[in-house]
This record gives structure tokens, sequence and C-alpha cells, in this order.
């Protein structure tokens, strides 16, 4: 298997560090609303738009950073949390859930190269945001003693058109970024 320029994988590694600490600040703008303890943030646009930007490998490893931060007790967790209990706590279910939006959006930048694009990118990033919130709601059930309708109700159902627009927004975003860039890096992250 041939290997990647040194100049590549120094902007692999460049853009995938960025693109945690965009979810971690991202996280952390607060906004005013709360359903059974599951906070409003711009988390959800952040991984999205991460892993549309980046693909599946780079945007995995970004939202593998920004968990492993937030596990070590970094305040990068929505109201400045952070420590493993966040992710074995009631919500942790949408924070690992996190994973499976950004494989989802990341693998449609390489499915959608053949055409349809769009089609492709939400469908793909509406997979992944419905399995997040799967894992949110099976969580949030079993550590709050609910039934999983209830924990659908107040925690994943306020909240889905928020994060479809968030999808859409993001898929659009990058495809502004990706545009403009010298490079793609999803290209260059998602060889075999």
């Amino acid at each position: 298997m041939k290997h990647p320029p040194k100049h590549t994988r120094t902007l692999e590694i460049t853009f995938t560090a960025l693109f945690a600490a965009i979810i971690a600040v991202l996280a952390v703008i607060p906004v005013p609303i709360n359903f059974l303890g599951v906070p409003v943030t711009f988390q959800t646009f952040a991984v999205a738009f991460c892993g549309f930007a980046l693909g599946w490998k780079l945007g995995l490893g970004s939202v593998g950073i920004y968990l492993f931060l937030g596990a070590l007790g970094l305040p990068v967790f929505s109201n400045m949390q952070g420590g493993f209990a966040k992710l074995i706590g009631p919500t942790g279910g949408f924070l690992y859930g996190f994973l499976l939006l950004v494989f989802f959006c990341g693998l449609s930048v390489r499915v959608s190269r053949r055409g349809w694009r769009w089609a492709f990118g939400i469908l793909l990033g509406t997979v992944g945001l419905l399995l997040c919130h799967l894992c949110g709601i099976l969580q949030l059930a079993a550590v709050n003693h609910i039934s999983v309708s209830a924990a659908f109700k107040g925690a994943s159902l306020p909240f889905l058109p928020k994060d479809i627009l968030s999808v859409l927004l993001a898929f659009s975003l990058s495809e502004l970024v990706r545009k403009r860039l010298p490079f793609d890096l999803s290209l260059s992250s998602n060889r075999s």
C-alpha cells in the first residue's frame, strides 16, 4: 500500500484536531432549552459537518478525540462539563452516538462521488442521526428507569427537527468549504 506524502499526513492530523476543537466549542455554546436533562447544543451540527467535510476516517478521529478529552474531565461537553460519568450517565448515549453520526455522514462523501451527492449525503446523514438518537434514547431510558417511549418523547422528538436541519446545513456548508480547499481531505482519509 502506497503511503501519502508527508504533507498530506500533516494536513490530516491538523484537520482532525481542528474539528475536535470545533465540536468542543460548539458543544459549550449555551442554548437555554432543556428536555429531561438533555441540553440543546450545536454539537449535532458540528459532528455532521465534521463527517461531511473530512470523511469517515478523519471524522471518527475527531469525534474520538473529543470524547476522549471529555472523558478525561476537560469541560468540552454541554454546559462545560466533562468526565467519564457523562458517558455512562443519562445523556451519554447521545455522546457516543456521535460516532455513528460522523461515520454515516463521512461515508456519504465516498458513496456520493458517483452522483446523487445531495440524496446520498442527506440519506446517510439522516441514518446516522437516527442511530445517534437511538443510542441516546436507550441509555436515557435505562439510566432514568423510564420507558423508551417516554425517553423518545422527552429527549429525542423535540430535537429531531433541529437535528435534521443541522444535518442539512452541515452538508451544505461542507460542500462550500470543500470547494474552496486546494485539496480534498475526505479523499485522502478514505483511501483503502
